[in-house]
């Protein structure tokens, strides 16, 4: 019989309320500001950590191709970033200061962590597509407060680095608990099935919800309602790229990178392209075999971007 006991760890209690950077000054606009002018809404692309690290070290290459990439659609793209690939990239002071030189000239938005985003759906529930995802947006325009060279004193705030401090103390335990949990869900057979993915993604994804939101649980089982767990996309991204790092190859070594990739994967059902490595852009093409929820996402790798520009993909409307 099958062991049906947890499959996903929690964070440490030290962090568990998730990383919330939030702008000092009145000048930091929203994505409502800097993204709808006039009638226009502007894509995001989300970078995680390696495309950030390798778009900084190759300025007249992977960087001029994204930018040029960039703009060549219509309206432009604009990129984002989560707090996880911040901290990571701040592991390297030298690599951190030409990140904020290059992008500074940009337009750019740093997402909410995966905590804020889930409150947000619970808020929203049951129709998270009015979540907003900016934390903070920068702009090369407008006032001081508006500019991507604050973000070293945002991050150097003392709430913030201790937060910062945390979770990176906590990357090993993080991961070592999941890999602990992998025993308790075996496939029924030498693979997993579908079936047995969407399980494992609805099921994870509850207990979850029921850690980071009880109250709302709490009620809506004591009204009598079933949850409908797709108005909680947050939890669908970070479980599925779980399952794919964790479960569906027994012969991959974890890395102590999954627990951030994780978590940036929390921002991907708010942003239209995503340019990351290639073992996560392959776990997010198998998981769209499964789940329809990020079908509108388009997915590149950096190799897409190391001769040349490809080709904008055609948004809808």
């Amino acid at each position: 019989m099958r062991v049906r006991r947890a499959l996903l760890s929690s964070p440490p209690r030290r962090v568990q309320n998730g990383a919330c950077v939030t702008a000092a000054s009145e000048h930091s606009r929203t994505i409502a500001a800097v993204l709808r002018l006039g009638q226009t809404a502007y894509p995001l692309c989300l970078l995680d950590t390696m495309a950030v690290s390798e778009m900084v070290k190759r300025p007249t290459g992977a960087m001029r191709h994204f930018y040029e990439w960039a703009h060549s659609a219509n309206p432009m793209f604009v990129p984002c970033f989560t707090i996880y690939t911040l901290m990571e990239i701040r592991r390297k002071p030298e690599l951190f200061e030409r990140f904020v030189e290059q992008f500074s000239p940009l337009p750019c938005l740093m997402i909410k962590g995966y905590a804020q985003l889930l409150d947000d759906e619970v808020a929203a529930y049951p129709d998270p597509t009015g979540v907003d995802p900016c934390a903070i947006a920068f702009t090369p325009i407008g006032g001081e407060g508006n500019k991507l060279t604050n973000l070293p004193y945002l991050l150097d705030l003392p709430q913030h680095a201790t937060q910062e401090r945390h979770w990176n103390e906590a990357v090993a335990e993080i991961v070592e608990g999941m890999v602990s949990l992998v025993p308790n869900f075996p496939p029924e057979s030498h693979a997993y099935t579908r079936d047995e993915v969407r399980y494992f993604v609805r099921t994870a994804s509850y207990s979850q919800l029921i850690f980071h939101a009880e109250s709302f649980v709490q009620q809506m089982i004591e009204s009598g309602y079933e949850i409908d767990m797709d108005a909680f996309p947050t939890l669908k991204a970070m479980t599925y790229t779980v399952f794919y790092k964790f479960y569906s190859d027994a012969n991959r070594q974890p890395r102590q990178s999954d627990a951030f990739d994780v978590l940036i994967a929390a921002a991907l059902p708010y942003v239209e392209a995503f340019i990351t490595e290639a073992h996560q852009a392959d776990a997010l093409n198998k998981a769209r075999r499964c789940d329809a929820f990020l079908d509108e996402l388009h997915v590149f790798t950096l190799r897409d971007f190391l001769s040349e520009p490809p080709r904008a993909p055609t948004l809808r409307a």
